[in-house]
């Protein structure tokens, strides 16, 4: 396999320690963002700044095999592996779903709304229907339930001060946009007349595929504040909706609340390319002015291809499964996800760092690193298992030429100003 280096520069990241996990300079959540609002189209901080949120979607909350994969433990699990956001997805009318036992279910999301909340991630409230038999999905068949449902969620937000919770108010409907927008006009002020603010996340027809059809029949002007329209994308099967995702985002606020690596089915094989593509597509550029924030599907013990987590949902249980070169799909998702690197406990009350360049990118092998000042450093490649396996002290900049097995990497540089670090990929 032909090895390249290819860097993407995090800046200099002061690393803290925290009930939270790990924090770098371009790493958020709560406490750096606070309440979230719309700019335009673009998501955006509580001062106006774009923001990118990125986590993980559970299964839905009523499968027993979820059951251990729920919680506030497992909200820190996430976390540390650099989410900011969770994703609850509920099922309504499936068997012992929602339906089977509204006032449980009910709890559970008002818990994990507080424990969110308590580790500063944001929380997205999912409200999933499930197709029939010619799998036609239409959310107004339990309008009524989900009025008193987010009825009741948005009133316990407010009373509580919970401005961290995002609503997505039907999950990948298939009924028609005429008949979705109808619902969601219907659901969307019942949210607001408790939380005037809310992030409403509206669902597109066909499985949240058909993202344009919001372009031109949008949800009623008197909510542009609150709305955003979802995008559905599992790499397998949908790569050619990317060009109808990569338009929405000139006209719509646009979230991807549920994507995967696979099939639509949670199958495999592993399309790790067209995935790569899609979150290329969320990044903002001149075509489409927006950061598109994600979440990854899935979280939890169902044992599908698509789930980062096996067997059990602990970090012992990542996913095995590899593509066709040998990657395992844990690793994949990992590197997608706000960095969160703390290789050494005795790094983590410094709170300065020492700013450093790597020239050129991308590389063969050989490369320089520059340091902003010309101080001795310790430099560190440090592997996905946080095993050291290169090192080398520099004085200003020195050249390092190592040959690397393809995988993700850490540069690591220690010196009395600080520490900092810069992720990078070896193909």
């Amino acid at each position: 396999m032909k090895k390249t280096l290819l860097l993407i520069s995090l800046g200099a990241v002061a690393m803290h320690a925290g009930a939270c996990g790990c924090h770098s300079s371009w790493y958020a959540d709560y406490s750096d963002w606070g309440k979230l609002q719309l700019k335009g189209n673009q998501l955006s901080d509580k001062e106006g700044n774009p923001v990118q949120l990125k986590g993980w979607s559970t299964q839905s909350l009523h499968l027993d095999e979820v059951q251990e994969c729920l919680g506030e433990s497992q909200w820190k699990l996430m976390n540390q592996y650099g989410a900011n956001i969770v994703r609850l997805a509920m099922n309504v009318d499936a068997p012992d779903a929602y339906l089977s036992n509204p006032d449980k279910f009910k709890d559970i999301v008002k818990k994990s709304i507080a424990e969110t909340r308590l580790l500063n991630m944001y929380c997205m409230i999912d409200w999933h229907i499930i197709p029939d038999s010619i799998n036609y999905a239409d959310p107004n068949d339990y309008v009524a339930e989900s009025k008193d449902f987010f009825g009741e969620i948005s009133k316990y937000c407010s009373d509580n001060g919970y401005d961290h919770v995002l609503y997505e108010i039907c999950n990948e409907p298939n009924c028609g946009w005429i008949n979705v927008k109808n619902y969601a006009e219907e659901v969307i002020p019942v949210i607001t007349a408790n939380q005037p603010d809310a992030i409403i996340v509206v669902g597109t027809d066909a499985w949240c595929q058909k993202i344009m059809e919001p372009v031109s029949n949008p949800i009623n002007p008197d909510y542009k504040k609150n709305v955003m329209y979802s995008f559905h994308y599992y790499a397998c099967s949908h790569y050619s909706l990317l060009g109808d995702f990569r338009n929405a985002q000139k006209n719509i606020p646009v979230f991807v609340s549920e994507w995967s690596a696979f099939k639509f089915d949670g199958s495999g094989p592993f399309c790790a390319q067209n995935g790569h593509e899609m979150i290329a597509a969320c990044e903002k550029r001149d075509i489409a002015p927006q950061y598109v924030s994600w979440c990854i599907g899935t979280w939890g013990g169902k044992k599908e291809n698509s789930s980062f987590l096996e067997n059990i949902c602990d970090a012992k249980s990542l996913s095995s499964y590899k593509d066709d070169n040998g990657r395992k799909y844990s690793d994949y998702v990992y590197e997608l996800m706000p960095y969160c690197y703390a290789p050494d406990p005795t790094i983590l009350n410094i709170i300065t760092s020492t700013e450093f360049f790597i020239n050129p990118n991308p590389t063969s092998g050989e490369f320089t690193i520059k340091l902003a000042e010309n101080i001795e450093a310790n430099v560190e490649i440090v592997n996905m298992a946080g095993q050291v396996v290169a090192s080398q002290k520099i004085v200003g900049s020195a050249s390092i030429n190592k040959s690397l097995p393809a995988g993700v990497y850490t540069v690591v540089v220690k010196s009395n100003g600080g520490v900092s670090t810069q992720k990078l990929i070896v193909k």
